[in-house]
């Protein structure tokens, strides 16, 4: 209260004056009258403390039930800063965020011990796949930590159906497989709709059954006919041996399976015995993955050729797959003209059955293009028809597969710099980049752009696409820095060096500036004034923080190099600077016998009398580390 009277005392006091000055005395009266007036009203009332807002017990946990509906983004997205946006204003925002909700969660577990009965394990991946309605075991009284909740034993399953579908719902791929084996010795009859989930689950894939499709959390299985990787085989064909007439359903999952494994024998073998000759009608994702699995016959064409006349014989229409797995199954040809020519033929045939080919089937061509048998002219050639194609062209996303595209497509043309420029303005164009369904395969394709632009144009152009594209999609310029230092001395332009140093992780810090600084030394004979400045202020900052390295090999490198750079600069001060750091700072240092030479003819040239003091003193170290270093060795040798 005193303050606020001594600040109106100062207001009414330097108006006061002025009225003064006016010569206005009946002015002033009232002033000083009103003023006193108002500081006695102000004393008289009496302070009002403002309420406190006093909280009901459950108005916290009501504010947070709340505002969680307004979080549509899966849980993992949320805890894992790893799945955050990169850029750094989002994630900052992301980790203040987190931090106040951790904080709001320990003050409820703190405050409300009632609410929170039930241990949830993280780590034990069976309770997360449980419904969220069941019962989970309660923590003993006064129980605090992990520690004290006793280990759940493992459920034992006795020999059953229902233990059967038990254990196909919680994926347990192996023991599900062995225990409807031995329901099988024991003329135990299993459901077909069990047997099939069985050969679901074997296969890792999705199928054509009702029951196959209705089990819930099933794996993700795009390109499962195309990952190539070879599985074990010998528990599903146990199961399948079983079956005495195994239903087309069954077929088809076993079928598919060979296919994701890349077997081709396997699925043609199948096909032969089961299907060919019988009235047995495959679906036709079945017979998409026969042509792609059939291509894969090293020197036969007859396999592929077998399923689309089966397909026209029994009138299976085909979809875009099937022509897409078309284009790369013929690429047996010999000559460019005659991909051009059955290329032709197959969009004809698309555009009579009103099918808008994506542009996952341009890649398919390409793809097929770059596994054939041509000579490189001819490769380039077609690849540069096919890019002809696309140019120009409005796509939209009709399948699951033209997702992928943009990378495929790149996947093809990433050993020419000049088809890859071509494709990433066909790419970028705003329309298709709609193919970018999330940030993954977004980031998957610009990083691949840029590996080749580093990888095969010149720096300049390099440089420049790299700023530009990690601006805009917020990927880390720091992860093509050994690409982009390798270009650098191909084109021997040392003055982008600096440029690399900036936002580097401490971790990797000195590391990468020592090998910068190698860099600039090989090509200093090509460096400018202003460029030299700059490497010798990066030789003064790796001098400054080399005491946190731990890494002795590292350190010595980094002391030693920066020491050359500092000398190949001419700075006399930066150089006593520099030895006079490792004389009282960095005793453990080895320097090495050229980095001697070095300053002592430098300091010989330039004939700085306190200078050449300085090398005599560490010419007296360089000596004294030799006797230390010889003596360490010749005590490595006697133990």
């Amino acid at each position: 209260m005193s303050m606020r009277i001594h600040r109106f005392f100062r207001f009414s006091t330097r108006k006061y004056h002025t009225s003064n000055l006016l010569s206005n005395k009946e002015a002033s009266t009232n002033l000083v009258y009103d003023a006193k007036s108002i500081i006695e009203k102000q004393l008289q009332a009496s302070v009002q403390v403002p309420k406190k807002k006093i909280w009901h017990e459950k108005a916290v946990l009501e504010a947070l039930e709340g505002s969680t509906n307004l979080i549509h983004l899966p849980n993992h997205t949320l805890e894992t800063p790893d799945y955050w946006p990169k850029g750094t204003l989002s994630k900052k925002t992301d980790t203040a965020a987190l931090k106040s909700g951790k904080a709001a969660a320990e003050y409820i577990i703190q405050n409300h011990p009632e609410y929170f009965q039930d241990d949830w394990d993280a780590t034990n991946v069976e309770t997360w796949m449980k419904n969220f309605d069941e019962d989970l075991p309660a923590l003993e009284d006064g129980a605090k930590s992990k520690d004290n909740v006793e280990k759940k034993e493992e459920k034992v399953f006795s020999d059953s159906v229902d233990s059967l579908n038990e254990l196909l719902e919680l994926k347990k791929v192996e023991k599900s497989g062995e225990m409807y084996l031995r329901l099988h010795k024991t003329s135990v009859e299993v459901p077909t709709s069990t047997t099939n989930q069985l050969l679901g689950l074997l296969a890792y894939t999705r199928c054509s059954t009702d029951e196959l499709k209705s089990t819930k959390r099933w794996p993700s299985t795009i390109f499962s006919t195309r990952r190539n990787q070879s599985k074990n085989t010998k528990l599903i064909n146990e199961v399948f041996k079983t079956i005495e007439e195994p239903t087309p359903d069954q077929l088809f999952v076993m079928m598919r399976a060979f296919a994701s494994f890349h077997m081709p024998a396997s699925m043609f073998g199948m096909y032969h015995k089961y299907v060919r000759g019988q009235k047995l009608v495959l679906d036709v994702e079945t017979c998409n993955n026969l042509i792609v699995t059939g291509s894969f016959f090293k020197k036969e064409r007859q396999p592929t050729m077998d399923i689309l006349l089966y397909m026209a014989k029994r009138k299976i229409k085909p979809n875009e797959d099937t022509f897409s797995s078309m284009l790369f199954a013929f690429r047996w040809y010999e000559t460019p003209k005659e991909f051009i020519h059955i290329w032709a033929k197959v969009f004809n045939e698309m555009a009579s059955l009103n099918i808008d080919p994506g542009m996952y089937v341009y890649s398919r061509m390409m793809a097929a293009v770059t596994k054939s048998k041509l000579n490189s002219e001819q490769k380039t050639e077609l690849l540069n028809y096919v890019l002809d194609l696309l140019e120009g062209k409005k796509f939209k996303p009709n399948t699951v597969s033209d997702y992928f595209a943009p990378t495929a497509l790149l996947e093809s043309v990433r050993h020419n710099v000049e088809m890859t420029k071509k494709l990433y303005k066909i790419i970028h164009t705003g329309h298709n980049l709609k193919h970018f369904v999330n940030q993954q395969t977004q980031n998957l394709f610009f990083t691949r752009y840029l590996e080749t632009m580093v990888k095969f144009d010149r720096i300049e152009t390099a440089w420049e696409a790299v700023s530009t594209v990690c601006h805009v999609y917020s990927l880390p310029p720091t992860m093509f820095n050994e690409g982009l230092l390798k270009a650098v001395l191909r084109d021997e332009k040392p003055e982008y060096i600096p440029l690399l140093c900036p936002n580097l992780s401490r971790k990797k810090q000195l590391e990468f500036m020592t090998v910068c600084l190698s860099a600039g030394k090989k090509l200093i004979n090509h460096a400018d004034k202003d460029t030299i400045t700059q490497l010798k202020n990066i030789a003064e900052h790796c001098m400054t923080i080399a005491n946190n390295e731990s890494n002795t090999q590292q350190f010595n490198e980094s002391i030693n190099m920066s020491l050359h750079i500092i000398i190949l600069s001419g700075d006399i001060t930066a150089l006593l600077n520099a030895v006079g750091m490792v004389l009282q700072n960095y005793k453990s240092a080895i320097i090495s016998s050229e980095t001697m030479t070095m300053c002592e003819e430098f300091s010989t040239k330039e004939g700085n009398a306190a200078l050449i003091k300085k090398i005599r003193q560490l010419r007296k170290f360089y000596e004294t580390q030799d006797e230390t270093n010889a003596g360490a060795k010749r005590e490595i040798k006697k133990k």
